[in-house]
């Protein structure tokens, strides 16, 4: 009868299957045969099944796959361009085969090879290339009969029965969700539209701005000052305040420069000119500028739409218009 055998720890059998029944002549105690560093010192039973074994993945990455038979050039794969890419030499370009050495010979066959490879190597490729559309094509026709029919396939009975109840009205059906999406379009189509058109009101209202102002240009283009003659005697007579006797003689007189204590002679009288401010502030189109501007309140400026940005930007046209027309001397 054989004896039975205890089991052993996997330590112990490595242990007792390295001991030797040899003595050491040291009188220091014998050093472990698993000590405490190594992985087997903590005996971990290990799975009948193997380890997937590890494969080390390469340093670096491929380059992208060149494209063959791109989409412009269609005429790759047929029987014009292989000539045309294999060519062979013109005739009056050819050497004898007598007249060839024996290197000679082997380029030139060398040629022919490098050419029939060349054109087998393309039909083949384009006849893989078209095999793997043909199966992806067939894969993608597939997936989609299997999704159809998994969205159009009945509810399970045991699923329909163990739902939790839900109104129908919180329950969306397709044709819900389509209706929702015509109206979603509907009103996205009515808002371009309605864009459409104000950028059309918005470009005729500006060019029917700049037909007027055209208009007003050249009618008041006949009082514009071109030449120095005109300038100097208009510069003399709104200007000249000379005191002396004779030259107030033959200054002409004006009815708009003339008071109670002046019979006209300049402008001057009236006393000095609005300023660009006192124009532009002159709302409701008086005279005088500077005391329209004190009576008018933030609520009839406000209701007029003279106020932030709109009001800032209104008072520089005005204020660049202003300045035009004292440069031109002319109405704009």
């Amino acid at each position: 009868m054989e004896p039975i055998k205890s089991s052993i720890c996997r330590s112990c059998r490595l242990r007792l299957s390295s001991q030797t029944k040899a003595r050491s002549f040291s009188t220091s105690s014998v050093r472990h045969v698993v000590p405490p560093e190594s992985p087997y010192y903590v005996d971990i039973p290990t799975s009948y099944q193997p380890y997937l074994p590890w494969k080390p993945q390469p340093k670096g990455t491929l380059p992208v796959p060149r494209e063959l038979f791109p989409a412009s050039r269609p005429d790759k794969p047929s029987k014009e361009y292989l000539e045309n890419v294999t060519q062979d030499k013109l005739e009056k370009n050819r050497i004898p085969e007598e007249k060839l050495t024996k290197l000679g010979k082997h380029k030139v066959k060398m040629a022919e090879v490098r050419k029939e490879q060349l054109r087998e190597g393309l039909i083949g490729l384009h006849a893989r290339k078209q095999a793997e559309l043909k199966a992806m094509e067939r894969r993608s026709q597939a997936k989609q009969l299997e999704r159809n029919a998994l969205i159009a396939q009945a509810e399970r009975e045991d699923a329909r029965l163990t739902n939790v109840s839900v109104p129908s009205a919180l329950n969306p059906s397709p044709t819900t969700s389509l209706d929702a999406l015509r109206a979603e379009v509907e009103t996205a189509k009515q808002i371009h539209a309605q864009k459409v058109a104000n950028y059309h009101n918005f470009t005729a209202a500006k060019h029917e701005n700049k037909m007027d102002a055209l208009h007003t240009l050249y009618m008041n283009a006949r009082k514009f000052i071109t030449t120095e003659k005109q300038l100097t005697q208009l510069i003399h007579e709104q200007f000249d305040t000379d005191s002396d006797a004779d030259r107030l003689s033959h200054r002409v007189m004006h009815a708009d420069f003339k008071t109670t204590t002046s019979k006209g002679d300049s402008m001057w009288n009236l006393g000095a000119p609005d300023s660009i401010k006192d124009m532009i502030a002159d709302a409701s189109g008086s005279h005088r500028g500077r005391d329209m501007f004190a009576t008018v309140s933030t609520t009839d400026r406000f209701k007029k739409g003279q106020t932030g940005e709109k009001a800032r930007f209104a008072r520089d046209q005005e204020r660049f218009k202003k300045i035009a027309e004292k440069l031109s001397g002319g109405k704009i």
